[in-house]
C-alpha cells in the first residue's frame, strides 16, 4: 500500500530541466541589466570553473553581483557585493532579509516550486526583494559588516557542530 504522504520536495518531469528556470529569472531579473547596469555573466566556481550555464544565472557589475541559483528543484537567489582583490561576498536572500527584519516580504527561502507558474511566481518574488533591498545591500557599508559578521557568526556554529562541540545552528543550510 502506498503511503498518503506525499513528498516534500518532488518536482514534476516539467521542471527537471532549467532551462524553464534560467528564462524565468532571465525575464524577472532583466531590471538589473536595464536599469542597474549589470551585466549578465557566466558564472564560475569559487576556483574559477566554468558552471553550467543551465543552473545558474549571475549578474554584475564592478561593485555587486546577483546569483540565482536553480539545482535539484530548489530555487535560491544571492545577493553580493564585488571586491578588488578579495572573493566576492555573497549573502542569502534569507539572510538578507532576517538582518533588515523584512522576512515577511521574502516569502518562503529556499523555495521548492511544484508547477511552472509556481517556479514564476517564486522567481518574480525574489526579483522584487532584490529590487527592493538590492541597493540598500550594495550601498550600505553598514549593512554590509552586520551581514559578514552574521556570516562568520554562522560559519563559527557550523564548525563547532560538526566538531562536536555545540549544537546545530538554526539554520539547515550551510553558510
Amino acid at each position: 500500500m502506498a503511503s498518503s504522504l506525499a513528498p516534500t520536495r518532488y518536482v514534476p518531469d516539467v521542471l527537471d530541466s532549467p532551462e524553464p528556470a534560467i528564462e524565468a529569472i532571465d525575464r524577472a531579473f532583466a531590471f538589473l541589466v536595464d536599469d542597474y547596469g549589470f551585466e549578465r555573466v557566466h558564472p564560475t566556481s569559487p576556483r574559477g570553473e566554468p558552471v553550467a550555464p543551465s543552473a545558474h544565472a549571475r549578474y554584475e557589475t564592478s561593485g555587486a553581483c546577483v546569483q540565482v541559483t536553480w539545482f535539484r528543484g530548489e530555487l535560491e537567489a544571492y545577493i553580493g557585493v564585488r571586491r578588488r582583490l578579495w572573493r566576492d561576498r555573497s549573502y542569502m536572500l534569507a539572510e538578507v532579509a532576517d538582518l533588515l527584519e523584512v522576512r515577511q516580504e521574502l516569502g518562503p527561502y529556499p523555495y521548492y516550486p511544484h508547477a511552472p507558474e509556481e517556479l514564476e511566481r517564486g522567481v518574480h518574488q525574489f526579483a522584487r526583494f532584490v529590487r527592493t533591498y538590492g541597493p540598500r545591500v550594495w550601498g550600505d557599508a553598514d549593512v554590509q559588516k552586520r551581514l559578514a559578521e552574521r556570516q562568520a557568526a554562522l560559519s563559527r556554529e557550523w564548525t563547532a557542530y560538526y566538531s562536536g562541540k555545540g549544537p546545530r545552528p538554526r539554520t539547515g543550510k550551510l553558510p
